[in-house]
């Protein structure tokens, strides 16, 4: 009775120990299991910052560097001065053009009063038109005086000389007659000129104020106010500033350029073996290297078509928008991403 006693408290104290130690097992193989899934509805990620679109401030003037307000890596806002410029060239090239083409146009305007005038009712045309009409007229009584001498002359009323003298002055009112007509039309011939020159003059005006146009079409530009270089970006970094003091710009050299902290995107290094399972909208949490108590909430914009060799393995640059950004990231910055693949 005593051994049997004994042995139903030894099986009490064991069954609480072995259910226990299978609920802990239990437990654990469950927490191991959540654990993987975890890591598989994940993929981690190297990254950096970047700045998309940065402003490149070019100038295509001629110009000046007077002064330089600003420094690199400094942050600017929206107006602020970062460069004054001497442009008095290019204002003299404009008031010069302007000037020309004010010329073109007086000319233009003398010359339509009489281009477009009726050729017939100017007094030199209507002089010229009574000396041909006179000269016809005596050539024509010439020409009946040739007649009658002629006559003569078969009869033999009058000698060689006198005939051969009628002949002489017949050619004479001839040639009166064609010298009139030839004087009508250099008259005319000169109206067309006169017309001619002045299409000329139009397409030199057309051309004249084409050219003010792209002129002052290069000094419109957002960042450019007067002589200063302006900010046109709300919040920047100046970054590449191509020129010192007292330089002669050149229009295939930038000024500088400004990082927009408005545009950054975090560019995530994804090996190739995980890049199937990421998908555009896909949720991304991205910590900085700078200070990892800082979390950030993203989303996946872009997965780039090709595929880039680093450090020995193939990876997949990902684009990913930042949708919280406090100010704290900086363009550069290292970041630890996290991307969601459930």
């Amino acid at each position: 009775m005593k051994n049997k006693t004994k042995k139903l408290l030894l099986i009490g104290l064991i069954l609480p120990m072995l259910l226990t130690a299978g609920c802990n097992r239990a437990e654990n193989k469950s927490v191991e299991d959540e654990d993987a899934v975890e890591e598989k509805n994940t993929i981690e990620a190297f990254g950096y910052v970047r700045a998309e679109n940065p402003r490149n401030i070019v100038i295509d003037i001629p110009a000046k560097v007077e002064r330089i307000e600003v420094k690199e890596g400094q942050r600017v806002s929206k107006g602020d001065l970062l460069i004054l410029l001497d442009i008095t060239d290019f204002d003299a090239e404009i008031r010069k053009k302007e000037q020309e083409l004010r010329v073109l146009e007086l000319e233009k305007q003398k010359a339509e009063k009489t281009v477009f005038e009726d050729l017939n009712k100017d007094p030199a045309m209507k002089k010229l038109v009574g000396d041909l009409q006179f000269a016809e007229d005596e050539l024509r009584k010439a020409q009946i005086d040739l007649q009658a001498k002629e006559t003569l002359y078969q009869q033999g009323a009058i000698p060689q000389r006198e005939y051969d003298g009628e002949q002489k002055i017949y050619q004479g009112k001839k040639k009166a007659v064609e010298d009139a007509q030839l004087a009508i039309e250099g008259m005319e011939y000169e109206k067309k000129q006169e017309k001619d020159q002045l299409l000329i003059q139009n397409e030199k005006i057309m051309a004249m104020k084409s050219e003010l146009v792209l002129l002052k079409e290069k000094v419109n530009r957002d960042y450019l106010m007067g002589t200063q270089i302006i900010s046109d970006i709300e919040s920047g970094v100046i970054y590449e500033i191509g020129y010192s003091q007292g330089d002669i710009l050149s229009p295939e050299k930038k000024l500088c350029s400004i990082l927009n902290l408005e545009s950054l995107i975090v560019k995530a290094e994804v090996a190739e073996e995980f890049i199937k399972d990421v998908k555009l909208e896909a949720e991304a949490t991205i910590i900085p290297l700078a200070d990892k108590s800082k979390e950030y909430r993203g989303k996946v914009a872009a997965i780039a078509g090709k595929a880039v060799e680093k450090g020995g393995e193939t990876l997949v640059l990902v684009d990913i928008a930042i949708e919280n950004n406090d100010g704290f990231l900086l363009p550069d910055f290292n970041v630890d991403v996290s991307i969601d693949i459930k």
